[in-house]
């Protein structure tokens, strides 16, 4: 039986790819997040107030460029 991959080491193999594909993991996290969110009785989804500015270090790049490789990967 396989084991249970913990965060920590998600978290360390996470380390170990490229900013752009951390980036394309965090928006993949945030999105299955958002699904769950909506979708499970009793959690309500927090005001985008919130969270605005949250990310300001993280965006470097062309967003024209990131959503397009967003959507590259989605139709795989």
């Amino acid at each position: 039986m396989p084991a249970t991959p913990t965060l920590e080491k998600i978290s360390k193999l996470a380390e170990q790819l490229p900013p752009t594909e951390q980036r394309q993991l965090i928006t993949r996290l945030v999105i299955n997040i958002n699904r769950q969110t909506r979708s499970s009785p009793g959690i309500t989804a927090a005001a985008p107030d919130k969270y605005y500015g949250t990310g300001k270090n993280l965006w470097t790049g062309d967003a024209t460029q990131y959503v397009r490789t967003l959507r590259e990967d989605r139709s795989l």
